[in-house]
């Protein structure tokens, strides 16, 4: 089960409405698993929140047996990865554990597939607008994926690894949208324009740090205790 990794719920891709996630409950664990991979853990203490960005901020470490790798610097979030980890600093860089810096001016979603050795994740670009962009960490090269879309953003990587990011067009809803290639295939609001009543058919997005998990052939997970369902095509 992995964290969605959701920090701004966006309602629109143009005049974007941002919806701040419900306050999440205070932590009392001495420390807070992140993430978990195998015999790894990544692994910090209880939050503090801070408010310059507006985000949680971590003092994050990789534990493997008895060997614990600290971070360099504080992380925002974290993701364990097939070689060691990675992580988003407080000055918005992609590092690994090791502190190299692998991008920078990235936004807080995060996200690595199954293998290990691929990792999405948002940014900006010279027109402000959302795209997801995928790090390959074996050959080092970087590709936007998100080009089919007029803005995207929080990636989610399937099993099969095909990616899952929440986006839309121009004056659209943003929905749920499964990547694969050049192409982009709604899943979830269709035909929704903003200014428009949402309807009954309107399915939220989830919130920041949910648990959204692939079950059966879709994505699970709960929105303000509504659970949802989300079927992805094969």
């Amino acid at each position: 089960m992995r964290a969605w990794g959701l920090w701004l719920a966006l309602t629109a891709c143009e005049g974007a409405v941002i919806q701040e996630p419900p306050p999440a409950a205070p932590e009392t664990a001495d420390e807070v698993e992140v993430d978990i991979r195998g015999p790894r853990r990544l692994v910090g203490p209880p939050v503090t929140t801070t408010r310059g960005d507006a985000f949680p901020g971590r003092e994050l470490a990789l534990v493997e047996g008895s060997e614990r790798i600290a971070l360099p610097e504080p992380a925002l979030t974290g993701r364990i990865t097939a070689e060691g980890a990675v992580f988003i600093t407080e000055q918005r860089a992609l590092i690994d554990q090791d502190g190299n810096v692998l991008d920078s001016d990235v936004e807080l979603d995060l996200d690595v597939d199954s293998s290990g050795t691929r990792v999405a994740y948002g940014v900006r670009d010279s027109e402000g607008d959302f795209r997801v962009r995928v790090l390959d960490l074996g050959g080092g090269t970087t590709a936007h994926v998100s080009g089919a879309l007029a803005h995207a953003t929080t990636p989610f990587w399937l099993a099969d690894g095909r990616l899952i990011v929440s986006g839309g067009q121009t004056n659209e809803i943003v929905g749920l949208w499964l990547l694969e290639g050049e192409g982009a295939t709604r899943l979830t609001n269709f035909g929704m324009k903003v200014g428009e009543p949402l309807g009954p058919d309107f399915v939220p997005l989830p919130y920041q740090q949910q648990e959204v998990r692939e079950s059966g052939g879709a994505l699970v997970y709960e929105t303000d205790g509504v659970p949802v369902r989300v079927e992805i095509p094969q």
